[in-house]
């Protein structure tokens, strides 16, 4: 892990393809240490790609939904493709602090008891020196849609893109332990599902980014995606702050 002072370097990395490297081949040919070294250069460049599409500002993006009054906004950018849905949440969560939201958003066991959209949750290996998790969902989705599942990579990287901020990444990643079966389910496409915390002003309170980037692999029309992912956002946000609460009178564990 590069040190501190350094990782703002991690922001110049090109946002290049994302085809993702299965380490656990038995032909891959890397020793542990190669393994290690590639798995946290693919880390940084997951956190650079977040950093980036967060720190372009409005130009591309159109406002969609503000509610909660106005402290939950949510901005949408035009995507190609039919299946293809691309979101910015901007939220400022008062009187709750970053350490609890982080907890709240990174705890996969946890999300799973109040995150809606997650469905069933199964830990298929966690790598606790780097703070990384890889998870298989079974995806609670409409009743007019096929099985739908996602195999997730979960990230932590503190004091990133600057000190005493919070990133988490999710993105889809291939594992050994769960080879795709197009029989049984679709396997969505997460491109990136990453959120940066910071304390707010008062330091009592938290301010969040969120982006949102996936494909369904479907062909449903694009104004029924966007309108599902829109309400997504608006539920995830209400169970957020109601998790959070609970974490903090010690009810959701």
């Amino acid at each position: 892990m590069p040190e501190k002072a350094g990782r703002k370097d991690i922001i110049k990395v090109a946002a290049g393809n994302d085809k993702g490297l299965d380490f656990e081949s038995q032909e891959s040919g890397f020793d542990v240490e190669e393994r290690e070294n590639l798995l946290q250069q693919d880390a940084e460049e997951d956190f650079a790609y977040l950093n980036h599409q967060l720190d372009q500002g409005d130009k591309d993006w159109h406002a969609e939904a503000a509610f909660s009054s106005d402290s939950v906004q949510v901005f949408r950018k035009h995507t190609r493709g039919w299946s293809n849905v691309t979101l910015k949440t901007l939220a400022h969560l008062d009187h709750i602090p970053k350490h609890i939201v982080l907890k709240a958003i990174a705890d996969m066991n946890l999300r799973a008891k109040w995150d809606s959209a997650l469905g069933q949750v199964e830990v298929l290996e966690h790598k606790k020196e780097q703070d990384q998790t890889f998870v298989r969902l079974n995806l609670n989705k409409p009743h007019h849609m096929l099985a739908r599942e996602a195999v997730l990579v979960r990230k932590v990287l503190k004091d990133f893109p600057q000190i005493h901020m919070n990133s988490v990444v999710l993105r889809s990643s291939p594992h050994a332990r769960c080879p795709e079966n197009h029989r049984e389910s679709v396997r969505v496409d997460t491109r990136m599902n990453g959120f940066i915390l910071e304390d707010d002003e008062s330091q009592r309170g938290t301010k969040l980014k969120w982006f949102f980037q996936t494909d369904l692999k479907g062909s449903l029309p694009h104004s029924i995606l966007t309108h599902m992912h829109l309400k997504y956002q608006q539920e995830f946000m209400a169970a957020l702050v109601k998790a959070c609460h609970q974490i903090v009178k010690g009810n959701l564990k």
